[in-house]
Parts: structure tokens; sequence; C-alpha cells
């Protein structure tokens, strides 16, 4: 059985088949084969500092060390709160039905970074759901591809395009207008070893 995204919304329930959107779907990718004398495909790797052993490529792509600089198994990371107590293990909303919890106005959702985006296909959409997305609304639904300790936020929305879901994080820098006004730092906020102006008309 193929895993879905399921919205309810108005007391009515939409189910979605997904697909991730990815760079190389979209514009397609090109790969560099590096290959030696004989014509033969290079493998990349790394040596460790001791000169002791060779890394081949991923091998250190998702490598934990801990403070003595040894390897760490990932399971048995725990993530913790800001007070050091662990965060619950969180289901994944996959086939299971998730409740709109808010609309969302549009500069609240231009404060978030996408990190992923899934088209969802529309043959199982609600009438209401369907109307609320074609005038423009954004929405907020809960999403976790797998278990997770962490609830990144996640936007629900419609273009001519498609339906789609954006998973995002809060920026972390404010939107400025074309009137604000810059201001420089007073003589005493300038750090002691800041470089002189340069004069570009020098050249």
């Amino acid at each position: 059985m193929s895993r879905t995204i399921e919205i309810v919304y108005n007391g009515e329930v939409s189910s979605f088949e997904f697909a991730k959107v990815d760079r190389g779907k979209l514009y397609g990718r090109k790969t560099r084969v590096c290959l030696d004398a004989a014509g033969r495909e290079c493998g990349e790797a790394r040596l460790t500092e001791d000169g002791r052993y060779i890394l081949p490529h991923g091998t250190t792509a998702s490598l934990y060390v801990n403070e003595s600089g040894d390897a760490v198994s990932s399971k048995e990371l725990i993530s913790v709160d800001s007070g050091g107590q662990p965060l619950p293990l969180l289901p994944s909303t996959l086939n299971a039905p998730q409740e709109v919890s808010e609309l969302v106005p549009l500069d609240d959702f231009l404060m978030h970074r996408v990190t992923a985006v899934y088209q969802l296909d529309d043959a199982a959409i609600s009438t209401a759901l369907d109307a609320a997305l074609s005038r423009g609304d954004i929405f907020r639904v809960p999403f976790r591809y797998r278990p997770s300790r962490h609830d990144n936020p996640a936007f629900l929305l419609m273009n001519d395009e498609g339906i789609f879901l954006l998973v995002a994080e809060p920026a972390a820098f404010d939107f400025i207008g074309y009137d604000a006004v810059a201001t420089e730092p007073a003589d005493d906020e300038m750090p002691r070893d800041a470089p002189d102006d340069f004069e570009f008309g020098m050249f």
C-alpha cells in the first residue's frame, strides 16, 4: 500500500499521493566522471590525519563524533530542549488524517525557508479544500515523513502547476523595504581591527 498525505478540512478528508520535487527532476543533472590514464573511473577518498586509513566517498556523510573524536551511532543521539530534557518522539503523519491547523497570511509564509517540496495528486481532494486553495489560501499542516523529535512547519498551497506541500523552517532574517535607512555603527562600536575605507578609485 502506497503512503499518502491525508488532510482534514471542514470535516472532510482529502487524500493525496505525493512525489518529492528536486532540481534534478526539474532541470536534469550532470555528472563529471574522472578517469585515470587507462580510462578507468576514479573514486574519491580521504586520508585520515594519521595516514593510517583511507575513507571512501560517502563514509563521513552522516558521521557523528563526540568530544573525544570517536564515532557515535545515530541511534545513540537524543534531541533535547533548552532545559536539557529529551524531546518526545513524534509519529509520522503519513497515512493518518491531519487537521488543517491554521490559515497562514502570506507575510508569515514568506518568513520561512523552504527545505523540501512535495507535489500532491489532487485525485481525491474535497470540494471545500479545492475551493480554498484555488482562491489562494495557504494552510499550515502537520507533516513528518518519518517519526521525528522535530516538527518543522509545512504549508499547503496551490498554483497553476498544481498542489504542493512545502516543508520549511523559520528564516533567521527580517525583510526590509526600499525606504529603509541604512545605519552605520558609531565609532566606538567599530572593532579595533576594522579595515580602513577601501578606495576603489585607485584602480
